[in-house]
């Protein structure tokens, strides 16, 4: 199983640049860790200041995914361009998000000098998005750090994740969509903790968020932990029960592009199953993977490696610094920050231990890749803080983590496809009907 982790070998200045960033970020994080200035707080940014970053973000991952593409290896982004360029809606799974960017389409279609293809339009839009979420999660980070060095550690840690970088590179799927509510998410969430902003958005998000990609179904238990932090608070019944009424009014709305009528769950819920494609997997009749696969020495393999190629160093810190702060955030005093990450992160490495990805672990890859940014945030978060009492340890620790990220970038950004056909004979695919042209060679 080595996937996660094979790919420096593709230029020595990869490997060069990934082992001088292992020697020189440790020292070069406790020069700085230790300055007076790394000690003060990070000021608020202006509204223009956020809207500006956002757009020179998605600006950028343009540019660098015009440049440095990154390239399919399974049939799902051509299923997705299909959808999008139809717009008949049949995959519910992405049911919002086919019927938005099927109508961005046609409206640019129509002023736009030539015919737009789908797969051009997608990756687009898509780089736009993951600006959006990269600029949410400096701000879910500066929520979370006290100081300007807090911030920076866990702002750098979320932008170095894999899961979360290789979205933004022309990718044509539906996940930077997933990436952006997920990253919006956190950083709503985390306002209305601090008094600073309405329950009404991460409730919204996580009522809404399911019909754009059904995964997102995920936050629900974060949510929770908003709900259960407002009714904490004076007149708090009052503003849950307005977010409340604001998610049920939207998410009944919803229904009307794909049944022409609000509320039309029960039809909704029919399509959906009808296109969930679990007959084609290890179970007949299930998403979920048979329990004698479940607890098998080749799927414990395949949950690690999967982990390491999304955020090897997010989970890492979640398993160990994470459980730590949860522990102690049970105990009290309430740590609201901490139940709520951990509301992230929870269902996320539940959904990617029982979920049967159909392409197989390696090409379905990015089934799991925004946990990235659950994990990323809450690994973050708990290395800053219970590393606190030891501040140049803690600072060692982040330079090398941070150059542990790059390094893993360096072997595998824009890599997928290298070597997938033996990747694939390690971690295959699970459909019953996979396509032989996927098949791996014969060994």
């Amino acid at each position: 199983m080595t996937w996660a982790h094979a790919h420096l070998w593709r230029h020595p200045a990869l490997a060069i640049l990934g082992v001088a960033l292992l020697l020189v970020l440790p020292p070069l994080a406790v020069r700085a860790g230790t300055r007076a200035w790394a000690s003060l707080p990070l000021p608020v940014p202006s509204r223009r200041v956020a809207v500006t970053a956002a757009v020179a973000a998605g600006a950028l991952f343009l540019a660098l995914g015009l440049l440095f593409p990154s390239h399919a290896i399974c049939f799902d982004s051509v299923e997705f361009s299909i959808e999008v360029w139809k717009g008949q809606l049949r995959n519910l799974r992405w049911y919002l998000t086919l019927a938005s960017y099927h109508g961005a389409l046609r409206a640019v279609a129509a002023i736009a000098p030539m015919p737009i293809p789908a797969r051009t339009f997608v990756p687009v839009v898509n780089a736009f998005a993951t600006g959006v979420a990269y600029v949410a999660l400096a701000g879910a980070a500066r929520r979370l750090g006290r100081t300007r060095f807090e911030v920076g550690v866990i702002t750098l840690l979320a932008w170095t994740a894999f899961g979360n970088l290789q979205l933004g590179l022309f990718y044509v799927d539906v996940y930077p969509v997933a990436q952006l509510a997920m990253a919006l998410f956190a950083w709503t969430a985390l306002r209305a903790l601090d008094g600073d902003g309405h329950p009404v958005w991460p409730i919204l998000i996580a009522a809404v968020g399911p019909l754009f990609y059904i995964g997102l179904v995920l936050v629900a238990p974060a949510a929770l932990v908003v709900v259960a932090a407002e009714l904490r608070r004076r007149g708090g019944l009052a503003r849950v029960g307005v977010s409340i009424l604001a998610a049920v009014v939207a998410t009944g709305g919803a229904t009307m592009p794909a049944f022409g009528r609000p509320f039309a769950f029960r039809d909704l819920l029919e399509r959906l199953v009808a296109s969930s494609g679990a007959a084609r997997g290890l179970s007949p009749d299930s998403s979920l993977l048979p329990a004698d696969y479940l607890f098998s020495a080749p799927h414990a393999l395949e949950i690690v490696q999967g982990w390491i190629l999304v955020d090897g160093v997010g989970v890492l810190l979640s398993l160990t610094a994470g459980m730590v702060l949860l522990a102690k955030a049970l105990r009290g005093p309430l740590d609201l920050r901490t139940l709520l990450l951990a509301g992230l992160v929870g269902p996320v490495l539940l959904y990617a231990a029982l979920m049967d990805p159909l392409w197989g672990p390696y090409l379905d890859w990015d089934l799991f890749s925004y946990g990235a940014v659950a994990t990323s945030l809450f690994g973050a978060y708990a290395l800053v803080v219970c590393g606190r009492g030891w501040p140049r340890e803690r600072a060692f620790l982040a330079g090398l983590l941070v150059a542990a990220s790059i390094l893993h970038l360096c072997a595998r950004l824009n890599a997928l496809e290298v070597d997938y056909r033996a990747h694939l004979a390690e971690s295959p695919a699970h459909m019953s009907d996979v396509d032989e042209a996927l098949a791996p060679p014969e060994r």
